[in-house]
């Protein structure tokens, strides 16, 4: 899997699938680049953050 996050700015960063997978098959993912988003795991979701407008974008959790 991959997938790509596109800010209003225009930057855009790509997470790829890593081949490792955990316990649960759950396979992880990374940025390619970790210079042009800041990820951050909160309580009430992931915040994503892009490092060159500064604007976030949260996803929320779904049970």
């Amino acid at each position: 899997m991959s997938l790509t996050l596109v800010c209003e700015c225009g930057n855009n960063v790509h997470f790829f699938e890593t081949g490792e997978t955990e316990e649960y098959n759950v396979a992880l993912l990374e940025a390619e680049d970790d210079d042009v988003v800041q990820v951050a795991l909160r309580v009430d979701g992931m915040l994503l953050r892009c490092r060159f407008c500064q604007r976030g974008y949260k996803i929320l959790p779904t049970l």
